[in-house]
């Protein structure tokens, strides 16, 4: 895999995971109906948000909040902005029409909770961690944030709406994940003139 995660990639792994791991770790049937399988829906909020896995470790279900825009359903979820390290939130967009089987897995998953206002997962950062380092070969912050600024930048998504959507302070701060998708693109687009 490379070092992102596209949306079929994600799938798969979604799929794959879904018949191997509850709470504990261990094997149960694919089917999720069990509400403590708690791995695919965290990583397919993970990608669909681009929050960070502290951040997405402290959402609660109270935090997600249904709006119907222009005919779209869409789900605006309430983050807290750690990096700051001050009390800041931040919200960010998901319209599960555009990925409706990784939403799938999270509305499963958050209808299931036994208190709505809760919070969605209890696991720690190096659990976290270390199932994303064996599931992907890399860390959560590339499988999670950095494959949502590349996809939504791959959408035409404008920088300034990924920059407060993502939560960074400036523009400079989003340099690392600009350039590589540049890069990408621009390799992507001479093949496709040459063709």
């Amino acid at each position: 895999m490379a070092d992102e995660v596209t949306y079929d990639q994600l799938l798969d792994v979604l799929y794959s995971e879904e018949a191997r791991w509850n709470d504990t770790g261990h094997a149960y049937v694919a089917e999720l109906t069990d509400p403590t399988a708690w791995l695919p829906p965290f990583l397919a909020l993970m990608w669909l948000t681009g929050g960070r896995v502290s951040e997405v470790l402290a959402i609660r279900g109270k935090d997600f909040r249904e709006e119907n825009v222009e005919g779209h359903v869409a789900y605006f979820i309430t983050l807290p902005n750690l990096k700051q390290r001050k009390n800041a939130e931040k919200e960010t967009l998901v319209i599960p029409a555009q990925y409706p089987v990784a939403w799938a897995y999270v509305e499963n998953y958050r209808l299931h909770l036994e208190n709505p206002d809760s919070l969605l997962f209890h696991r720690s950062r190096k659990t976290v961690w270390a199932h994303c380092n064996r599931i992907f070969g890399f860390g959560c912050h590339k499988a999670g944030r950095h494959s949502w600024v590349m996809n939504q930048a791959r959408r035409g998504a404008q920088l300034l709406d990924i920059k407060q959507l993502g939560g960074w302070a400036s523009l400079s701060s989003m340099q690392p994940y600009i350039s590589k998708f540049g890069r990408k693109e621009l390799v992507r687009r001479m093949v496709e003139q040459k063709d």
